[in-house]
């Protein structure tokens, strides 16, 4: 009879949904920050590659064409 009235335990039951729910809600709140750091870190990469592009052009634009005709 014991584990009847534990199985139809409804308070136990909301808590362990909330609980669930309060964990989902963590692991999305986490991925949304882990998204948006990887992002701002993908932003400066590209932002650095076109610097150094930038670089290697202005170097070899003058050994390519010596001649400013």
């Amino acid at each position: 009879m014991t584990t009847l009235v534990e199985r139809l335990d409804l308070a136990a039951a909301l808590l362990r949904a909330r609980s669930r729910r309060d964990t989902e809600t963590d692991t999305v709140q986490f991925a949304q920050a882990a998204l948006a750091a990887a992002k701002q870190e993908g932003l400066q990469l590209a932002v650095r590659a076109r610097y150094v592009a930038l670089a290697v052009i202005a170097c070899l634009l003058p050994i390519m064409n010596p001649a400013w005709d």
